[in-house]
């Protein structure tokens, strides 16, 4: 009971100080601002992962698998769907509008409009 008892007291400690924010993975994305003109020709579009890793955008993704893809990217900067079905965070990394985030995990870039936050998704070659 007592070990019971001090696991609930340590894992309320843990999440209270806010180091949850270290479980997402945030370090999957390159992020890189780019005006809304270049994305118009997005195959002109490559970059490099601090790592070296190459990368450059292919193709653009449909609207089916842009959702899919853009929760994705809110859950692993540490957002959460709340009741009224918009995202909530504690601590979550924030989206920059004018940035482009790639993910060498996935092989996708999500572009982040300046205007209006709207968002389109494109499949990215990752060049080890």
């Amino acid at each position: 009971m007592k070990k019971l008892l001090l696991l609930f007291v340590l894992c309320s400690v843990i999440v209270s100080c806010g180091s949850t924010r270290s479980l997402y993975s945030d370090n999957y994305w390159h992020e890189r601002e780019i005006p809304p003109s270049e994305v118009k020709d997005y195959s002109n579009i490559w970059g490099r992962f601090s790592d070296g890793t190459k990368y450059r955008l292919i193709d653009t993704i449909g609207v089916e698998d842009s959702e899919y893809y853009y929760e994705l990217l809110m859950k692993e900067f540490g957002w959460f769907r709340n009741i009224e079905g918009d995202f909530s965070s504690n601590d979550g990394r924030r989206t920059n509008r004018g940035s482009l985030y790639v993910s060498s995990k996935r092989g996708i870039a999500i572009y982040f409009h300046p205007e209006d936050g709207n968002y389109l998704v494109y499949k990215a070659e990752i060049v080890y």
